[in-house]
């Protein structure tokens, strides 16, 4: 049984180093609105002329705007194409709005719902200096904005989604399984599982890796921290090889974990940075408001991470309760972790 599952964790860890992002970035400012999607979004959608670009733009205006609403109050906007731009990940539309702005922005794109799989759009809407976020899903297409409104929500449930933790984010197209944005940080979670010998001990572990990560964002925010995303996604990889291997070094589960805490503390400062890199695409201004945004952006992080861990600690078990030696599935498990970690260090720095 357990070589088994050695052969099926080995497969599954080839298919992690890709993993599609299903989410677009709309900014509304004035006249004009720019929506912002991954390339590969239309042959998702089922569009097949894919080298000619002016059809393929065309083909994703005439999805998301085709009964779209896009309204300044009572003021009415008809969405006309403009121009685009298309670079090695991201295809942008820049669309032309015929009404008179104004404080009150109304958005719904009832394509979302029509996608067949989970989608979301940020978006950042401008008046003046004032900069407003939200946020338009597959289960909510409709955002009524006002300028200077925060939408406390929105940073709540991207941090929830992020992790990973809305089943949602597994699916893609058709109802194809894909791997969320925070799968570096399942996988690190699940090593953080064979780290503890109970559910105490986990967690105290999640608890140090929120504190971590938690730290790492206000630092970033305060500008007193500063990396770069190149750096620190290759040492994301390594931290869950390092999980992995860190089991295998441990004499017993039971043993002292006050110098675990501390590395996984550390850990949790890595992963804060690639967290911070997730919430600056939300483009949030202002001190104050990035700063309490960041709170509830972890409070989305932390429930997320605690429904992921009750899930994999029941999995954990639940084979565990099918082979006779635990310690050897453990193991199993932990070379996985050191395989896959290694796999996506390479696909970064490559």
């Amino acid at each position: 049984m357990a070589q088994i599952i050695a052969v099926i964790l080995f497969l599954v860890s080839t298919q992690l180093w890709a993993h599609p992002i299903d989410i677009a970035y709309l900014e509304v400012q004035g006249e004009t609105l720019s929506l912002s999607v991954n390339k590969e979004l239309p042959t998702k959608l089922g569009f097949s002329n894919s080298t000619n670009s002016q059809a393929a733009d065309t083909f994703l205006f005439e999805r998301f705007f085709t009964g779209a609403i896009l309204n300044y109050g009572s003021e009415i906007c008809k969405p006309s194409l403009k121009s685009s731009e298309i670079n090695t990940t991201t295809q942008i539309l820049h669309v032309a709005l015929a009404c008179k702005p104004g404080q009150l922005l109304e958005v719904e794109i009832p394509f979302l719902k029509q996608m067949g799989f989970s989608y979301t759009v940020i978006g950042n809407y401008h008046e003046g200096d004032a900069k407003t976020l939200f946020q338009l899903t597959s289960d909510a297409p409709t955002a009524k904005i006002s300028v200077n409104q925060i939408y406390w929500s929105s940073f709540f449930v991207s941090g929830f989604r992020h992790i990973g933790a809305h089943p949602n984010e597994w699916f893609g197209a058709n109802g194809r399984m894909h791997w969320p944005d925070g799968i570096d940080h399942i996988l690190f979670l699940f090593g953080l599982l064979l780290l503890t010998a109970g559910w105490r001990s986990l967690l105290a572990m999640a608890t140090s890796f929120s504190l971590g990560h938690m730290i790492a964002m206000v630092l970033v925010t305060l500008n007193i921290l500063k990396f770069s995303s190149s750096v620190i996604e290759p040492i994301i990889a390594l931290t869950i090889a390092g999980t992995g291997l860190l089991f295998l070094v441990r004499s017993q589960k039971k043993s002292d974990n006050r110098y675990v805490f501390g590395t996984v503390f550390l850990c949790g400062l890595v992963h804060g940075m690639g967290f911070a890199s997730a919430f600056e695409e939300l483009g949030v201004s202002g001190l104050g408001t990035k700063l309490t945004s960041i709170l509830v952006f972890n409070v989305g992080i932390d429930l997320g991470q605690m429904t992921i861990l009750l899930a994999l600690l029941v999995l954990h078990r639940a084979f565990s309760s099918l082979i006779v030696n635990h310690l050897y599935l453990d193991r199993v498990l932990s070379i996985f972790l050191m395989i896959t970690g290694i796999g996506l260090f390479f696909n970064r720095v490559i």
